[in-house]
């Protein structure tokens, strides 16, 4: 081999391994849309609650105040851990769209809700992602006594894909109370 075609083989390497990074960093915003789009068609469809993006962090804490905790694993040809956490107002008054009634308390039926609300925005997700290797678990829910009190009225959802190099990624989302 000539080192003129060793010059040109080490210049393709590079090109391949630069369009893999950005490759990485293209697909991953892509989730970022796909997962907001999904939180936002899903509360707007089943709850009739219309959610404003808020700040994004890179943080999978949930926030203050955040009773409920729903997670939902896509695994596949795309991997990803989805959490929704949301506020006990918030989720109550969500609930009630769909239960009838106000919910006094975090219950099961509320509890299931959540995981139902989990598990439309990871199928959502899957959809629009449009690969067809990719699986979905069930939903797995956590009632959480906050000793924090929270004047928010809000939904929070963080993400994981497994890559080490890509960071958790969250977005909390407010709802103007009606």
């Amino acid at each position: 081999m000539t080192t003129a075609d060793q010059i040109l083989e080490e210049i393709l390497k590079q090109s391949v391994a630069t369009q893999h990074a950005g490759a990485g960093e293209e697909e991953h915003d892509l989730l970022t849309g796909y997962i907001s789009e999904s939180t936002r068609k899903v509360f707007s469809t089943m709850c009739a609650l219309e959610l404003t993006e808020g700040h994004r962090t890179t943080s999978n804490d949930v926030p203050p105040g955040h009773e409920v905790l729903s997670m939902i694993r896509l695994s596949g040809g795309a991997t990803a851990t989805i959490k929704l956490s949301a506020s006990r107002d918030l989720i109550l008054d969500a609930a009630s769209v769909v239960l009838g009634d106000r919910p006094l308390n975090i219950n099961e039926d509320v509890q299931d809700f959540m995981g139902e609300l989990a598990n439309m925005i990871g199928g959502n997700t899957k959809k629009k992602i449009g690969k067809p290797d990719i699986n979905l678990s069930l939903p797995i829910v956590e009632a959480q006594v906050s000793d924090q009190e929270s004047t928010a009225y809000s939904v929070a959802i963080t993400w994981e894909t497994g890559d080490p190099s890509v960071s958790t990624q969250g977005i909390e989302f407010h709802v103007a109370k009606v």
